[in-house]
């Protein structure tokens, strides 16, 4: 098989896998999210269920992976993950071990401390190398998006079970 048709179902396969995932996210998002809705003021007296953002991003992979899979044939150039070094696939595949890790850690020690180890490991896994920016970066980014959603849109991230 050459390397244009093994890039081109890799391609096939991706999209595939996000359609799926994105179904199946679509119809586990309501057993995965349950809180109180939350009202917009001076929009409307509607108010948005905690599962509309989670399932709009589950459209949202569903409709990329559907244009990926039907624009596959337009496309002749090689996708680097079919000639990328070992070197290359370790930090994808601990890029990914970080995002598990992460979803763990989250209900363990809260969206604040975990956010920041993960913002350090895949800043680092990446090959970004100044710590002047890494760790500020870490510290202010979770605290900041974490008054957002407690203050500004009133949604509670999680705190952790060992806090």
């Amino acid at each position: 098989m050459t390397s244009e048709r093994t890039s081109r179902r890799i391609e096939q396969i991706a999209g595939l896998i996000m359609i799926t995932g994105g179904i199946a996210g679509f119809l586990a998002v309501p057993y995965m999210v349950n809180t109180w809705s939350m009202a917009i003021p001076g929009i409307s007296s509607a108010s948005l269920t905690p599962t509309f953002f989670p399932r709009a991003a589950m459209i949202g992979m569903a409709l990329a992976g559907l244009g990926i899979t039907l624009s596959v044939r337009q496309r002749d150039d090689v996708l680097p993950v079919v000639i990328m070094s070992r070197e290359e696939w370790k930090r994808i595949l601990i890029a990914c071990g970080s995002v598990v890790v992460y979803a763990i850690l989250l209900w363990g020690i809260g969206f604040i401390f975990s956010s920041a180890l993960f913002i350090v490991a895949v800043a680092t896994t990446a090959g970004y190398r100044k710590p002047k920016v890494i760790i500020p970066t870490a510290i202010l980014l979770p605290i900041i998006t974490s008054l957002v959603f407690q203050w500004g849109l009133k949604i509670r991230l999680p705190a952790g079970s060992f806090m």
